[in-house]
């Protein structure tokens, strides 16, 4: 055998052995993304995703009913150091609408840190209500309530709001 044709045989093992590193290294970094990607995240964002979309399209319908309707409703949130003043308005142009005698407002700390607490906003008092937060209060709250539509379609309301 010449130097030539060893050379050659040396080149050719060379060649076959890059190729095979290369895609080697490309099958392995895939196996190894597949195996960390099946292991951090299943796939599933939500549990009956498909039945939530269609509760909530019907919130909106709902939403859209409401303002169809011609229910309006504002909340007004005024903080001032530790005194809050919530202030619901609501207003509807048809006479079928029975405005509630009260609305409950649920206040909620999105941490779950601190004490959950409901207030009822009565008719009586044009949906008003202040109250005194203790310093432990302060921070985020979220509030909900609950409106319906002449169907009695009952909607909620979100709001969030800081204390400092």
């Amino acid at each position: 055998m010449t130097e030539l044709e060893k050379r050659e045989i040396k080149s050719r093992r060379m060649v076959v052995i890059w190729i095979v590193s290369f895609f080697g290294t490309i099958f392995a970094m895939n196996a190894f993304m597949i195996t960390r990607a099946s292991q951090t995240f299943n796939g599933v964002v939500a549990k009956k995703s498909y039945q939530q979309g269609i509760d909530y399209n019907k919130t909106l319908d709902a939403r859209k009913q409401i303002v169809e309707e011609g229910l309006s409703q504002d909340l007004i949130i005024d903080i001032k150091d530790l005194a809050l003043d919530l202030n619901l308005k609501l207003a509807h142009t048809s006479k079928n609408y029975k405005m509630p005698e009260s609305v409950i407002i649920s206040v909620e700390r999105p941490t779950n840190e601190g004490q959950d607490f409901k207030l009822e906003l009565l008719k009586k008092f044009n949906y008003k209500k202040s109250l005194e937060l203790q310093e432990f209060q302060r921070g985020v709250w979220n509030i909900k309530y609950t409106l319906s539509t002449l169907d009695n379609i009952q909607v909620e309301f979100k709001s969030r709001i800081i204390v400092k």
